[in-house]
């Protein structure tokens, strides 16, 4: 699969994001159902937020990004993550001195057994608010999902609006919006340059890329 992502990003002349760049935003629990089936056939590493609130605890997050970082230290905005989220510090002096000596503590452990990809994060569009990541998808932008609708409550256009708009800000270099079937209504304003529809081809048959491990 990763063969697969590299491959294709070649051909299409488009960045290759690592899983830790990536984060997947969806409107309610239930999606993530489908979401873990799928990301598990393929063998994608991942961790869904929000399901406890200490999953959302910025020290939870934090240690995240400094795994991610160790992981692979050119990494600056994982790095970055840590230092805000873990000890609260901007870039300077002193937060590179701290990570420095936190890193020369962990990375022994971590080199014991390297994983190939950093853990992806998966949340709601609730739980987003205040974070960032490179690459945002927000899965099933259609109707009756975004705005959701229920057949007992009335439909709050306006705040369904300001939570989708609250999980596009979440993207700091890419955003990818999903769908199947008619779109969200929110999306008929938005016109090509400033988005660009893709469909989704079928898998082919013939494909003989091998999927590698977490681990070495």
């Amino acid at each position: 699969m990763l063969e697969a992502h590299e491959t294709a990003a070649h051909a299409t002349g488009r960045r290759v994001w690592g899983f830790g760049d990536i984060a997947v935003l969806y409107r309610t629990h239930r999606q993530a159902e489908l979401l873990e089936t799928c990301l598990g056939q393929e063998g994608i590493p991942y961790v869904v937020a929000g399901r406890e609130s200490y999953l959302e605890a910025d020290s939870v997050q934090g240690t995240l990004y400094f795994f991610q970082y160790l992981m692979n230290e050119t990494d600056v905005f994982a790095k970055g993550q840590a230092e805000k989220l873990i000890w609260n510090l901007e870039d300077n002096p002193l937060a590179e001195e701290i990570i420095r000596m936190t890193a020369e503590t962990f990375r022994p452990l971590v080199q014991k057994k390297k994983p190939q990809a950093v853990l992806e994060r998966w949340m709601t569009l609730h739980g987003s608010k205040g974070l960032e990541f490179p690459v945002t998808i927000i899965h099933g932008v259609q109707k009756g999902m975004i705005p959701l609708e229920h057949a007992k409550y009335a439909t709050d256009e306006e705040e369904e609006r300001r939570l989708l708009y609250v999980g596009m800000t979440r993207a700091k270099e890419e955003l990818i919006l999903t769908a199947a079937g008619e779109e969200s209504l929110f999306l008929s304003v938005l016109k090509e340059p400033d988005i660009v529809r893709e469909e989704a081809g079928k898998k082919k048959k013939t494909e003989t890329y091998h999927q590698m491990s977490l681990f070495d």
